[in-house]
């Protein structure tokens, strides 16, 4: 049976090999994860040895409630990169399930990408890793980059230093708290 590979549009880094019974199969550039998705809940195109014969990491979680990420391949980096159009994107395997990108996004950056105005103001709430932020400054706008956490925004920089971009400024704070402020003034 052959398999549906997608693709974000214009994101050759990216694709969704497969996903079904509570998990998904993506490729980041040339590393390959699995890790649990919810919506998944049919059957998966692929049996799961082909996935486990594919994948560098999987993300368990254990009946303890304990999680972590497994290294299925002993060539599997910890850190890597992608590029999402004229950037360049790190990810990391980290704590979480998630690796400091959010595919499911790629339609906005790409909404931001063509439409953004050179010279204008970009704020950017619950900015986390920051793609739009990069997307906002490559495109040469004065960008506001919001998250209410110290390491993500430490990625978020790395990020920009990858990109060979400058002067993003950064707000370490709530995103709510910080428009109601700002909205004061």
């Amino acid at each position: 049976m052959e398999t549906l590979k997608i693709f974000a549009k214009s994101w050759e880094d990216y694709e969704l090999i497969d996903a079904g019974g509570g998990r998904k199969l993506e490729r980041w550039g040339n590393v390959i994860t699995i890790r649990p998705e919810l919506q998944a809940y049919f059957k998966s195109g692929k049996p799961f040895l082909e996935w486990y014969e594919m994948a560098h990491w999987e993300f368990i979680t254990e009946k303890s409630g304990k999680t972590y990420w497994s290294r299925l391949k002993k060539t599997a980096p910890d850190k890597w990169q992608i590029k999402y159009r004229r950037l360049t994107v790190n990810i990391e395997i980290g704590s979480q399930k998630n690796i400091g990108v959010f595919p499911e996004q790629n339609i906005n950056w790409e909404y931001i990408d063509e439409n953004i105005k050179q010279g204008s103001k970009f704020l950017n709430l619950f900015a986390y890793t920051g793609i739009a932020s990069l997307i906002a400054r490559k495109n040469d706008c004065e960008t506001f980059h919001v998250d209410s956490s110290k390491p993500i925004i430490s990625k978020a920089r790395e990020n920009m230093e990858s990109c060979n971009l400058l002067n993003i400024k950064w707000v370490l704070d709530d995103a709510l708290k910080f428009v109601e402020r700002e909205n004061k003034r």
